[in-house]
């Protein structure tokens, strides 16, 4: 699997707790926390101590020269203590066994990730602890745009480190603390700005996938995602592959207008997704953007519901491929994982072969390449252990 995962895991869970209210089920296992019983305040003072950590750490990680000054190495090494003692209690947190298996996926890779980054820097190793801490807050954006349960907040001010930053920098960091408007009014600020150059096409067409996961993933909102586009087709000098696809988000756009309200049928969300492959032949891999986020939406709202076994293992397909079809860099191998969830609860169900099937198939394209198929041996020994299981 792929690492550097997500290091909003804790603000993720705290969202949960106080915004989710679905009844558990048996065959699960889920374990509910009240938020009204005694103790649920500390999760409140975790995330206020995990803020204050991103507060210290995002601006200087963006200057290398700072984050690498030994006048800075006891603060920097201060709050990486504290998110590397978060994680490990977020980790055993019965939290990570509620309905979408995200939070356990997070769980386990987070504290992987601060355990690597922590020793990394303490090994004097800091620009991979470097990196390491500047690609934790897209992490947090894939957690917190999943859908449009938990609160927008917007009242914290900008720390004046953080007022140093670019348009864009800052417009990453208010989405991973959900800030949303704030964030999204900085998106549309950093594409109508004429000066801008898009030579880094990376680093428009994040922007680009940041904003759109939180006008169509988080809000739902059809306006926004109009407001967005249009944004995006007046910015100069954008790559002809990305004015493409934005010609194409707009007529699918154009479709969701029309839909009168919100359809969480897996039958309806399935049909979405095989227009999605359409709509990649069409016009590239960025094409079925707006498709896909919409479908992913759906889905984990759809895991906030009481489901039937067979109905669960369905809309853990439709996640794993719904996953496996986004060009986004921010979800690494959580189709995967769906696909392997998917096996391991449900293995009698008639979609843990289309799972399997699934996951077979992408590993081989992932250790693909022009001498043949690789498969690491840890790899296929997890593949024959799933086999096994659904008796394949």
């Amino acid at each position: 699997m792929k690492s550097q995962f997500l290091f909003s895991a804790l603000v993720l869970v705290f969202v949960t707790i106080t915004s989710c209210s679905q009844e558990p089920k048996k065959e699960d296992a889920i374990v509910q926390i009240d938020p009204a019983k005694p103790g649920s305040t500390n999760w409140k003072t975790q995330m206020k101590s995990l803020e204050s950590a991103l507060n210290e750490l995002y601006p200087l990680a963006f200057d290398a020269r700072k984050f690498s000054a030994p006048e800075n190495e006891q603060k920097i090494q201060k709050s990486l203590t504290q998110l590397r003692d978060l994680a490990r209690d977020v980790n055993h947190s019965p939290m990570t066994q509620m309905s979408d298996p995200s939070l356990q996926f997070i769980s386990i890779d987070f504290k992987e990730q601060m355990d690597l980054t922590w020793s990394s820097f303490v090994d004097k190793k800091k620009e991979f602890a470097r990196f390491n801490v500047l690609h934790l807050s897209s992490y947090c954006i894939e957690c917190h745009t999943r859908n449009s349960n938990g609160p927008s907040f917007g009242y914290e001010k900008l720390s004046q480190q953080l007022q140093t930053l670019s348009v864009l920098e800052r417009a990453e960091y208010l989405t991973a603390v959900r800030r949303f408007d704030e964030a999204l009014s900085l998106y549309n600020e950093y594409f109508k700005d004429s000066k801008n150059s898009y030579n880094d096409f990376f680093k428009g067409e994040k922007a680009a996938q940041e904003a759109l996961s939180i006008t169509i993933r988080f809000q739902k909102n059809k306006e926004n995602t109009e407001k967005l586009i249009k944004s995006m087709q007046s910015a100069k000098n954008l790559p002809l592959y990305l004015k493409r696809s934005l010609d194409l988000w707009m007529k699918d756009l154009e479709s969701w207008k029309k839909e009168k309200k919100a359809n969480l049928n897996p039958t309806v969300i399935r049909k979405r997704l095989d227009q999605a492959n359409v709509r990649r032949f069409e016009g590239g891999g960025l094409a079925s953007e707006v498709l896909v986020l919409r479908s992913l939406s759906d889905l984990h709202e759809l895991l906030l519901k009481p489901l039937k076994p067979n109905e669960m293992s369905e809309v853990l397909y439709l996640l794993g491929l719904a996953y496996s079809q986004t060009e986004n860099s921010l979800f690494l191998s959580l189709d995967e994982k769906y696909f392997e969830t998917c096996i391991r609860r449900h293995p009698q169900s008639p979609w843990a072969k289309k799972c399997f099937e699934k996951l077979e198939e992408n590993l081989a394209m992932e250790y693909s390449g022009s001498a043949g198929v690789f498969i690491p041996v840890e790899v296929k020994k997890r593949l024959e252990d799933l086999r096994k299981i659904g008796n394949f």
